[in-house]
């Protein structure tokens, strides 16, 4: 899934961004786990937004936001 790459972006950038970057998109992806995991679309729903609420928790750590920030620093250096 993308999800803590484009909330990363988002929230460092303040911008949304304007694609997703995978093979697949979230919505396949939740599918297919929802599947995995022989889960009802509710509770398919649930897990998602739990999954939301602790990625960006994470994200915000101290530790993980610096690392967060030096990368994006570098990339938008780097972009012309």
């Amino acid at each position: 899934m993308t999800l803590a790459g484009d909330l990363a972006m988002a929230l460092h950038s303040g911008r949304m961004p304007r694609e997703f970057r995978a093979e697949m998109d979230d919505e396949d992806c939740i599918k297919n786990i929802g599947e995995l995991l022989n889960l009802s679309p509710a509770a398919l729903r649930d897990w998602v937004a739990r999954l939301w609420v602790i990625t960006l928790e994470i994200l915000h750590l101290p530790a993980v936001w610096a690392a967060i920030q030096a990368v994006a620093e570098e990339l938008f250096r780097r972009t012309p």
